[in-house]
């Protein structure tokens, strides 16, 4: 599925500067980006101090650069499903429930995503809300209100996507703080029904 992912490494060409990102990626979503140094992904990927700082001038530029490589990987598969499927209930279903998947199985990649904090990292935030890949998703959304799918009368569409996904990823969040023992893919169809309802006009 997702470049960086534990699951998927035979896509990986494991040049030099892959072996930063997946150690990168490792590191930081296991033990913080704050409590992770230079010279913490230098042991864990085998390469030379040397030629970290050959593609990165620090560890802030190695999460910059999986932040932006995992917006867009998100983008492309949240694009996939939108070309697939032809209306939008289908389109959301089918987006929650690859992030419930991509939790069950990329759990590396989303705690990256959902427990960095970008600030330490990134002048200018992009937070998930604002990626390309949820732009995506707003897209739907805009023709959707347009043709009275949804229920835009009394929110805007920034709300309606706030409704659509606040539910989603904060069981994502409590899946991966481990409050939440069972996968997230077991209950798909409650918690699609739950958010569904709420602002659609059917």
């Amino acid at each position: 599925m997702f470049f960086y992912s534990q699951n998927t490494k035979k896509n990986c060409t494991f040049k030099t500067k892959d072996k930063i990102l997946e150690s990168g990626l490792t590191l930081f979503s296991s033990q913080g980006y704050f409590n992770t140094s230079v010279q913490d992904i230098q042991k864990h990927s085998g390469v030379s101090i040397g030629s970290i700082y050959n593609y990165f001038e620090g560890k802030d530029k190695i999460a910059e650069e999986l932040r932006i490589k995992i917006f867009e990987q998100m983008c492309d598969a949240f694009q996939d499903i939108v070309s697939q499927y032809d209306n939008f209930e289908d389109k959301y279903l089918h987006i929650v429930k690859l992030m419930f998947e991509m939790t069950e199985t990329e759990s590396r990649t989303m705690n990256f995503i959902f427990h960095s904090k970008p600030s330490e990292y990134i002048d200018e935030i992009e937070y998930l809300y604002q990626s390309n890949a949820f732009g995506v998703i707003f897209k739907q959304i805009d023709a959707s209100c347009s043709s009275d799918l949804i229920n835009s009368d009394k929110h805007s569409k920034e709300f309606i996507l706030a409704s659509l996904f606040s539910l989603p990823i904060q069981m994502i969040q409590l899946r991966l703080d481990g409050a939440i023992t069972t996968p997230l893919t077991q209950n798909i169809d409650t918690i699609f029904n739950t958010v569904w309802k709420g602002v659609c006009r059917k």
